[in-house]
């Protein structure tokens, strides 16, 4: 089986000239040759990123990072159709003399793409609901989008899980002139980004979801973290905007009531005491009810506003740990409600969240020949590891875990794999679960798991892993097999080739074969 990723190319939403765009970006419109038929007055509807993709038409804009660098690229964009190109390589002058191509150089091609974000962003004027937080980011944003959408509104959202400076800019070239309300994912790997992220955006609320141990390497420490994180309500709090906080973290709850506005909501994933709820005049609480054996979840979701109080349940295909992703999606359309002088709870209730459809690898469920695989292999952090064991305490049966490092931990690394083994103890049986581990911090996790008497087996190849899980699952037949690590471990190539060897080549769809 073998799970797509686009490639991107953006329609732009308005046309505009080379001479525009120059303009928009504070870049020097430059023209090598008279023989090629653009002018400055010339329009540009696309934008593409990717030689590999259709870049007939398109205003080529090559993006760079560590082991890449699109500039190197812009003479195939030329030979395969685009029109002009974007370049912050001066060095290239000569070069690109030679390719009767307009060029627009500029000092960042990344900025450059995030001023014309914003410029997009100011011509369309949606009201615009930010995501942020350590875990949850993306299945938050798909929910908002979800819900809205039903509800009958106009609503962009971020694509997958583009969250950093490129991700934005590519959410803002993407609206619409249609666009009532865009819902962007906000994310951070070192300090200041968040607050750099929000001057683009310009958000009008903001929901903020979790603040757990994320890319220690670039934040340095939990303060950092939390520093960092809650940027993101102090820039929409400075700004006349809406903040939405979840008082199920600890930190959170002192943050929230240290607060010096009325534009807040409270939202918690479990149950809240009565003396916080007479402290909050907005809090939206949401907690599992029941969960079926293939993680179908019945939520209880209780919205209070002063003393007034609804109630309604949702049945829908998220797993029990989703209650706080749900929550919080529900304050920001209220919220949003509320901003326009509308009432939208009622209308939640009425939505059918048996429809919805997370992005793929987040908490993906199938089953199989009465066995539960789940592919959580998107990513993996503390916090994003404990609701996966969180979750898998709601069932009961032999499970097999399938684990790999969690990335960008920086020096605390060791120390974070170890506790693992104090993440699974919270939940999980001991004599019912088998861990699986792979990785430079396999070792650590091992120790730490068998420190709380779990059984852990270490591979030293993905071919070892995948044997031995093969081997096993024959012999013990598990009744749930759980995969997860961060994205830069690929994963889901071990999940592919797991299923593969067990079930052959097959298509698999959410929930069922």
């Amino acid at each position: 089986m073998i799970f797509k990723i686009s490639i991107v190319r953006i329609e732009l939403p308005i046309a505009l000239t080379l001479r525009d765009i120059s303009n928009i970006v504070g870049g020097d419109l430059v023209f090598y040759s008279n023989s090629y038929y653009p002018d400055e007055s010339f329009t540009v509807r696309f934008l593409s990123t990717d030689t590999r993709e259709d870049v007939e038409g398109t205003l080529f804009v090559p993006l760079y990072g560590k082991n890449f660098d699109g500039h190197n690229f812009i003479e195939t964009a030329f030979n395969k159709g685009a029109i002009a190109s974007l370049s912050s390589r001066k060095e290239m002058l000569q070069k690109l003399s030679k390719i009767p191509r307009p060029v627009i150089f500029v000092e960042n091609t990344h900025e450059a793409l995030l001023k014309l974000g914003v410029f997009i962003r100011r011509k369309i004027s949606p009201y615009v609901i930010s995501v942020g937080g350590s875990a949850g980011k993306t299945t938050t944003k798909e929910l908002i989008h979800f819900m809205l959408s039903d509800l009958g509104f106009k609503v962009t959202k971020s694509r997958k899980s583009f969250n950093n400076e490129i991700g934005l800019a590519f959410s803002l070239l993407d609206l619409k002139n249609e666009t009532e309300i865009a819902v962007l994912e906000i994310g951070t790997s070192r300090k200041g980004e968040i607050e750099y992220l929000c001057k683009f955006a310009d958000p009008d609320s903001a929901v903020l979801l979790s603040v757990g141990k994320e890319h220690l390497e670039g934040l340095e420490s939990e303060n950092g973290i939390f520093e960092e994180e809650t940027s993101l309500i102090k820039y929409v709090l400075a700004h006349s905007g809406v903040c939405i906080l979840n008082i199920g973290e600890l930190r959170l709850k002192d943050f929230f009531f240290s607060l010096n506005t009325e534009k807040k909501i409270a939202f918690a994933g479990e149950r809240v005491d009565v003396g916080e709820i007479e402290k909050i005049s907005k809090l939206v609480v949401s907690y599992p009810l029941s969960v079926s054996r293939n993680f179908k979840t019945e939520f209880r979701v209780e919205v209070y506003e002063g003393r007034k109080k609804e109630t309604f349940t949702i049945f829908s295909n998220l797993a029990p740990h989703f209650s706080s992703n749900i929550a919080g999606a529900i304050s920001s359309i209220i919220s949003y409600g509320w901003s326009r002088g509308v009432d939208l709870i009622y209308n939640l209730k009425g939505i059918d969240f048996e429809k919805f459809r997370n992005e793929p690898h987040r908490f993906s469920v199938f089953e199989i020949n009465n066995t539960i695989l789940v592919d959580d292999t998107y990513n993996s952090n503390p916090v994003s590891l404990s609701s996966l064991f969180y979750s898998a305490s709601f069932v009961s049966g032999k499970k097999f875990f399938v684990l790999g490092d969690m990335l960008e931990l920086g020096i605390f690394s060791e120390n974070e794999h170890y506790s693992v083994g104090d993440l699974a103890s919270r939940f999980l049986e001991r004599d019912r679960t088998l861990f699986f581990l792979l990785g430079s911090f396999a070792q650590n996790m091992k120790k730490g798991l068998e420190s709380k008497s779990f059984e852990a087996l270490v591979f030293e190849s993905e071919k070892e892993l995948v044997e031995t899980l093969v081997s096993y699952f024959r012999k013990r037949t598990p009744d749930y097999v759980f995969f997860k690590a961060s994205r830069g471990c690929k994963f889901e190539i071990i999940f592919e080739e797991f299923v593969d060897r067990i079930y052959g080549k097959v298509t698999l769809q959410d929930r069922t074969l």
